[in-house]
């Protein structure tokens, strides 16, 4: 049986208290019954039945801003963070579901966004610290895409470290959340080249019991 943290104070916050009973009704419903990231297979018809009034696709205005369409999804915006805190400890089992979960649907980018930016059901912050955060947060996709092009740097990077052939895909996938819990203190410095050094000097601190499976032989500290 899954359980749901809930804060009580939505009920003294304006956004909550001036809703309509039935989409009162239908953000519990929501809560409760999503999967461990958030999401819920939209069901209007199910959802009405429930609450006894009719649910439609008017709850994308209602909740503007807390929830958003993901192909045939809701996802609540925030929902992670509010269930499991600032960070994601990838050594925490439910932790580790819940990032492969997003990284299936293909929003851990997204949702590690919207960690950054926004607070749901949760005590106001002020607006120079979120701004802080977002302005921190590196988007890395551009960044791959370069580095699928620079196949000299890519052969460098096999010769060196003696990794399997295609072992740099999945370890550039692990850079991203160490990227997104650590942002550069500059990241408008933050271009190609120190993406590259950083994910270098982040391969150089794992330990070799972590790099196992995708060494042909373990590597020398240094080789980077």
């Amino acid at each position: 049986m899954a359980k749901r943290l809930s804060s009580t104070e939505k009920w003294d916050k304006s956004w909550f208290r001036k809703l309509r009973p039935k989409y009162k009704c239908f953000w519990e419903f929501l809560r409760d019954k999503c999967d461990l990231v958030g999401l819920w297979d939209i069901d209007f018809e199910a959802a009405s039945f429930h609450i006894g009034e009719e649910i439609s696709n008017d709850v994308f205005e209602a909740f503007k801003g807390k929830i958003i369409k993901h192909n045939d999804k809701i996802l609540i915006l925030g929902f992670c963070h509010f269930q499991y805190g600032e960070n994601l400890n990838l050594k925490s089992p439910i932790h580790k579901k819940v990032y492969e979960s997003l990284k299936k649907q293909k929003l851990l980018n997204t949702v590690y966004d919207t960690l950054c930016n926004r607070v749901v059901d949760r005590a106001e912050v002020k607006e120079e610290v979120k701004e802080e955060v977002k302005d921190k947060y590196i988007n890395t996709v551009d960044f791959k895409k370069q580095i699928e092009k620079a196949q000299v740097w890519q052969e460098n990077f096999y010769r060196k470290t003696k990794f399997k052939s295609g072992s740099l895909s999945q370890l550039l996938d692990e850079f991203d959340p160490h990227l997104v819990l650590h942002p550069p203190d500059h990241p408008e410095r933050y271009g190609f080249k120190e993406y590259k050094e950083h994910f270098l000097n982040w391969i150089n601190k794992l330990p070799d019991s972590k790099l196992k499976k995708y060494s042909k032989n373990l590597r020398q500290k240094g080789d980077l």
